[in-house]
């Protein structure tokens, strides 16, 4: 240190003073880590306000094209966080919601995986698993409609029809002009039962009605062939009776 310069290499500092240069056997100062300058090592001058920096106390500045430390290519931080369609994905795969929420899981999730592929961003565990448990999800809902509609089709093919249970095995008109109708019931079921028919009568002609006549059985053992007889409340005028039976009440009995 000196008030005036001694030769070449000699700096000027703020306080007024000349300093030395650097001598071959003082080392030179580390260099910089990220974030800023490190002090100069034993032997250098003290730092004084307002003083120039000696050459290579700053570190580089990065090249072209080369992002700050801790900065991103796209100007932001390198990690973005977890991708939020991702969690939506997983969400609605969970919840199923009848269905609607599984077609909405694996939609997110592609969503979510294309949007992962291009940005550096978490989750893609959780699209992935968001989209199985979708797919699997639309799976357990046909099945579940599948075997409803075939139950309800065998309940219905299984429900006794008690009509099948009889049979007009004569339709006439008897001497005082009144319908008659003989009848053979069948028990089908598998229980001991107890019927009441209604038959009704007419003829050919849509006018002539003979009325209607009522059949009460009972205790017809399962797979037992009864016969009855009917007779109408009314009397018939044409030559062709005809007879329907139009209701058939089964009971069980035991």
């Amino acid at each position: 240190m000196s008030d005036t310069s001694q030769g070449p290499g000699w700096w000027l500092a703020s306080d007024g003073k000349w300093y030395p240069p650097q001598s071959a056997s003082t080392p030179l100062p580390p260099p910089p880590t990220q974030g800023g300058w490190q002090p100069p090592g034993p032997g250098a001058p003290p730092a004084t306000p307002g003083a120039p920096i000696p050459p290579g106390a700053w570190p580089s500045a990065p090249g072209p094209g080369v992002p700050p430390p801790g900065v991103g290519y796209a100007g932001g931080p390198s990690e973005r966080g977890t991708n939020g369609l991702a969690i939506a994905a997983l969400v609605l795969g969970i919840l199923w919601l009848c269905a609607v929420g599984s077609v909405l899981a694996i939609v997110f999730g592609f969503v979510a995986l294309s949007q992962i592929k291009a940005r550096p961003q978490k989750g893609k565990g959780m699209a992935i698993a968001g989209i199985v448990l979708g797919i699997l999800g639309v799976l357990a809902t046909i099945a579940t409609v599948v075997a409803v509609r075939t139950a309800a089709d065998e309940i219905i093919d299984n429900q006794p029809d008690e009509f099948d249970d009889v049979r007009i095995a004569d339709c006439s008109r008897d001497p005082d002009g009144h319908g008659r109708a003989v009848l053979e019931i069948t028990n089908d079921s598998s229980r001991r039962s107890s019927y009441l028919i209604t038959v009704e009568f007419g003829s050919a002609r849509e006018t002539d009605s003979g009325g209607v006549g009522v059949a009460p059985i009972g205790d017809v053992e399962p797979g037992q062939t009864v016969t009855h007889e009917v007779v109408s409340s009314g009397t018939i005028d044409g030559v062709v009776v005809v007879c329907e039976t139009t209701i058939v009440e089964r009971f069980a009995t035991d």
